[in-house]
């Protein structure tokens, strides 16, 4: 799958399955090793939050290089 089908597919799914009283909760752990293609999605991601609840925690370790 290329990350345009990934964004569509998981912003879909979000919108699908959350709502005010049920929000949905996307941790990701270890961004630090992120490749610039899955630091796109997760941008494109919280960009377009549009009739979603979602909370977005993301974590790194700033110690640690490529």
């Amino acid at each position: 799958m290329n990350a345009r089908s990934v964004c569509f597919t998981l912003l879909r799914f979000v919108r699908v399955v959350s709502s005010p009283r049920h929000p949905v909760m996307l941790f990701l752990d270890d961004i630090q090793w992120a490749d610039s293609t899955a630091l796109d999605v997760i941008h494109a991601i919280l960009s377009d939050m549009m009739g979603s609840c979602m909370f977005f925690v993301g974590t790194y370790r700033d110690n640690e290089c490529r």
